[in-house]
Formats: structure tokens, sequence, C-alpha cells
């Protein structure tokens, strides 16, 4: 029986092949999140579950992980698995299946050291954002409302909103401003009252998001070669603090971009495309325990290696606010005291 892929895929479902090698406590549909099968691609494994089916091509269910990046069908996962070959993958399958073709003498017990390669996260896999259902651009008060909320001039406020980084909608029953771009891959919200969410979280990660992806960098402008330069930032407060500046310092030729959290230490590969031939500033928090510097250094050697024209980073360290706290981030350079508003001209210079 020679069965072409499209036909061993049917025969042979993706749920058969994990079934197999002992995942067969696994969802019954989409949506419902589970751990990851290959956890060492995780720092200290898959702590908070993160793969999840879809229907890929041919309408065949494939699975994805938005954490480390492990994906596919029963054939990548195979390949992945036991470190083979399309043509060896499809010998194994045969024989899971027990169809001719197979290898008779295959056991389903994975190789102590696979020689597979992680894949590159592809943008046309990520699941959709699951969006408010009042998903909105705001108005003037809304805008209003954010300003005062982070100290920022209102019409930054609406400069984000016109690029397409910033939205309005209801998450967990709270009015919110959210921050996303063009790829729509990635999605922060912050309530407008700036209260906690239910479940004690300042910020809540809209379901499906690939926090990989900085958000900002899939500019909604028609000529995004004008943006020479790039602001990169941790944090949806700090990206909008990011356009404040580009406002108040008149420095439009500076793109704000935010990674969304120190925790992301790989940058999506096609969103590094995107920073190839840029200046890169990098503005890292200034934690006690250097966790924020440690990230930026990481995100610098990215940025590096995708082909950033020169990366250079603020330090906040010696800065103060005007109630005598140190600054921390990019949006406590908003109150900076006064001995230190001299500094602000050195932010995006």
């Amino acid at each position: 029986m020679n069965l072409s892929i499209d036909e061993l895929k049917n025969r042979v479902p993706l749920r058969t092949v994990l079934s197999n090698y002992g995942f067969a406590d696994l969802p019954e549909r989409s949506g419902k999140h589970f751990t990851c099968f290959f956890p060492e691609r995780h720092a200290g494994g898959d702590q908070n579950p993160s793969c999840n089916f879809y229907s890929g091509a041919g309408g065949h269910e494939h699975f994805k992980c938005f954490s480390c990046g492990a994906g596919g069908d029963q054939f990548d996962f195979v390949e992945q698995w036991e470190g083979v070959n399309t043509a060896e993958a499809k010998k194994i399958i045969c024989s899971i299946g027990g169809l001719d073709g197979g290898n008779q003498s295959f056991q389903a017990k994975r190789r102590q050291q696979p020689t597979f390669k992680a894949p590159e996260n592809r943008v046309d896999e990520q699941e959709p954002i699951i969006w408010p259902n009042d998903l909105h651009s705001g108005s003037l008060n809304d805008w209003q409302a954010v300003a005062d909320l982070r100290n920022l001039d209102v019409q930054s406020v609406n400069l984000a909103t016109v690029s397409g980084v910033l939205k309005f909608g209801t998450v967990h029953g709270l009015p919110c401003w959210i921050v996303t771009d063009k790829s729509k891959l990635s999605a922060e919200a912050r309530t407008i009252s700036g209260e906690n969410f239910s479940h004690g979280a300042k910020v809540h990660t809209l379901k499906n998001s690939q926090k990989s992806w900085p958000v900002g960098i899939a500019l909604k402008h028609s000529t995004p070669e004008l943006f020479s330069k790039i602001a990169l930032v941790e944090g949806s407060a700090d990206l909008l603090a990011a356009y404040h500046f580009n406002h108040v310092l008149l420095k439009m030729d500076y793109l704000p971009v935010a990674i969304l959290g120190k925790e992301n230490k790989k940058i999506h590969p096609e969103a590094l495309k995107l920073f190839k031939g840029r200046h890169v500033r990098i503005f890292p928090h200034n934690d006690a325990d250097g966790g924020g510097v440690e990230a930026g250094q990481r995100w610098a050697e990215q940025v590096h290696e995708a082909g950033a024209e020169s990366i250079d980073g603020f330090d906040f360290s010696n800065l103060a606010r005007i109630d005598g706290k140190p600054v921390s981030d990019l949006n406590d350079c908003t109150i900076l005291c006064e001995n230190d508003q001299n500094q602000i001209e050195q932010l995006l210079a």
C-alpha cells in the first residue's frame, strides 16, 4: 500500500499518533491549553500550559506551543520527537496505524538525544486572538483617562490610537485599554481605572497572544521605512510612554516597540527581520534584581544578529521621580524630579 501524505494523515490522525506516545489525556477541542510535548524547550519546563490544537492545511489537526514554537502535524511531531526525516516518519506513522509500509519492528520509544532543531514560529499558524466584543478605538474621554492615569500628553495617546497600537474594550467586565499592532499576534490589556483584575493581576494577556511578538513593530503606516529608529521598551505602559516622548520631543523617526514582559527570552523570528538596518535604543526596566537589564541584553544580542544598524541602551539608575523614588522605567520619566529634567532630551537622542 502506497499512501500519500494526505491519505496517511486521514488514516492515522495526529491524536492517534500522540496517544501511541503516551499522550492520551488531551483536550478534545481547541481553545483548551495543555502542557507542551517538549518541556525541555522551556525554562524550568512548561509550567503554564502553552500548547493548543488548531485546524491546519487540508483541515488536518495541528498542534502549536505558543511559548517555545514547537508545532505542526503528526509528521512534524514524529520528526521532532524521534529525530528522523519525513520518509522515516512515514514508516513510523504507518506502523502506528497498522498499515503496510510501516516498520513492523518499530516501538514508540524516544531517543535520549533527539537531533531535532526547534522550528521557527510561523505567523500564518497563529490562532486568532480572542478580542473583546466591543473592541474600538476609543473616545476623547477614553484617551484623556489613559493620559491622566499614565501621566501622558493626550495627543500622544491619540497618536498611538491612530497608529493602530492602542485599542479599547471590556475585558473581564472592566473597561480597558489594549496594546496590539497590525500583526494581531499579541495583545495586552490594562484597566482604564488602574485597578487590578479580579484575579489580582494588573495586566491581562488576551487569549492566544504570542508574547514573543514585540508589539508595535508591525506599524499601521503606509511608509514604515520612515521610522529609521526603534525605541524598544518593556511592557504596555512604557509603549505609550514612548509615544508620549515621540510627541513631546518631536522625535517622529522613532518607532515605539514593546516586548510584553522581561520573561520573554526570544523575539519572534518574523519580527526580528523588521529590526534590520535600523538604529535600536533599548529602555530596560531598572529592577532591583537586575532582571530588566538582563532581558535588555538578551534582546540586544538578538536584534544585533538580525542586522540592526546600531544598538544602545538608556540607563535609568541615577534618575529620580518628583516624589523622590528612583525611576524604574520609561513611564516614570514623565514625572522626573526638577534636577533630572535635563535628561529628558537625552531619551531619544
